[in-house]
């Protein structure tokens, strides 16, 4: 038996949930010693101090953020702290008797199989298993299994999907103890289930619909932006798939302060960036586009899947503003033409202190991302005189435009009827007048065939 070492990644876990960490560890030590000869060590690196904090607190004349946070003080004026540790965990996924755990394949879902790698696959999946049925190539018998696990052979290179009562007949052991190690070994955040409790109570995630989860992502990504698990990790913070779970199942003794209502636009967003995830169903690109194509044709989901989908709404975001511009260009919109507009400082309006008259201009492209303050969006629009202007929005001035209603078969045309110079730049050889405190009046919306 040989093993396949998993590379360290330091973790950041709450104090509160390090009895809970160290008890998990030390069980599934036990089961990795005899698996594999070797336990899994935890090691603590450092403890880290964090601010406590609040969304409000009588007396405390501390500064606020952006979102009106402020450090917590006690009675006596002290800045309050959340003691947080930064660890390390070194655990070896097994290669039993000559073949490696590569995935489970999961047929839970009634679209096609979702394929679950494990750390050490180092190799691409068959297309073949994202459709296979739940048969076992030990025992050649299919049956309602919810789980198959694919592994291959080292010295031939051969795959062999096998079901769970026969793989201790296959390779001599369980194999459900090595998914359990590779489940740990790549996973971004190992305390993950101990986090998920407030109060004693665990926050149930086996049963999450589709759309109603999309709309909360939208209501997130809206109010406070897009945040990945990986930026999330860097930031110490919660990803978005986290926070619109929290805000979809808000625990009874939990905070409802912090949560965002749903609006009209959060489902338009979601039905959205589902018809696009079903589009994906007929060429996808790599397992991702394909996992994303099974997921949206279910009406619920299990946690496991719900980063996933969460990543759905940026990548339908993105999407659409190619799409978006691919058609404005085929609209000969001639950018290369565009030249600076006015000197930094200068003002558009129609009085004395304004040296630019208002003016029209078709938009045509849109994006938005998470920024200092939130989420920001960023508009370019074309002047009928053919110079380009860039305007970077906040969400409230952002809501005369509306991302939800953008798409690549509708032409805006706007008039922009105020705002300053902030600068002049380059993009992709187009010049271009950065605006800011911009005023923008949508005037005419077209729908326009794709060219």
């Amino acid at each position: 038996m040989t093993t396949e070492p998993t590379e360290l990644q330091v973790f950041h876990i709450p104090a509160a949930n390090m009895p809970g960490l160290f008890d998990k560890i030390e069980k599934l030590s036990k089961k990795s010693v005899k698996l594999i000869g070797k336990p899994i060590a935890l090691e603590v690196l450092r403890e880290v101090r964090k601010p406590h904090m609040v969304k409000s607190q009588p007396g405390n004349p501390g500064p606020r953020d952006a979102m009106g946070w402020m450090q917590a003080v006690d009675v006596d004026g002290n800045l309050c702290w959340d003691v947080w540790y930064d660890v390390t965990i070194d655990a070896e996924t097994p290669k039993i008797n000559g073949w490696t755990f590569l995935a489970t394949i999961d047929h839970s879902a009634a679209a096609g199989n979702i394929i679950r790698s494990a750390p050490n696959a180092n190799c691409d999946i068959p297309e073949m298993y994202r459709s296979v049925k739940p048969i076992c190539d030990h025992c050649g018998k299919i049956r309602s299994r919810r789980d198959t696990f694919l592994l291959r052979c080292d010295a031939t290179g051969e795959f062999r999907q096998i079901g769970r009562q026969c793989i201790r007949d296959f390779i001599g052991y369980d194999v459900t103890q090595a998914v359990a190690l590779a489940e740990l070994s790549g996973s971004t955040a190992p305390s993950s289930s101990d986090a998920d409790y407030d109060g004693g109570v665990m926050m149930d995630r086996r049963y999450i619909f589709v759309r109603t989860y999309l709309a909360h992502v939208a209501a997130m990504i809206r109010k406070v932006g897009w945040i990945s698990r990986k930026d999330a990790q860097m930031r110490d913070i919660a990803p978005t798939s986290s926070d619109a779970h929290y805000n979809m199942f808000p625990p009874p003794q939990g905070r409802k302060d912090i949560l965002i209502p749903l609006i009209d636009k959060d489902f338009e967003t979601a039905d959205a960036a589902l018809e696009y995830g079903l589009s994906l169903a007929s060429n996808p690109r790599g397992d991702y586009e394909y996992n994303l194509s099974v997921i949206c044709q279910e009406s619920m989901i299990e946690g496991r899947s719900m980063g996933l989908l969460a990543s759905l709404i940026p990548a339908f975001f993105r999407h659409s503003e190619r799409e978006f511009a691919k058609v404005q260009k085929r609209a000969a919109l001639k950018l290369g033409e565009s030249q600076f507009v006015g000197t930094l400082g200068d003002k558009i309006g129609t009085g004395k202190a304004h040296t630019i008259a208002p003016f029209e201009a078709v938009l045509y492209g849109f994006n938005s991302f998470d920024g200092r303050f939130g989420p920001t969006y960023l508009y370019r629009f074309r002047g009928d005189d053919g110079n380009v202007f860039v305007w970077y929005a906040s969400e409230g001035p952002a809501e005369t435009l509306g991302l939800g209603g953008l798409d690549a078969s509708r032409r805006v045309r706007v008039r922009v009827t105020g705002g300053t110079i902030k600068k002049h730049t380059e993009y992709q050889d187009v010049k271009q007048t950065v605006l800011t405190r911009a005023k923008i009046v949508v005037i005419q919306v077209e729908d326009t065939e794709a060219a």
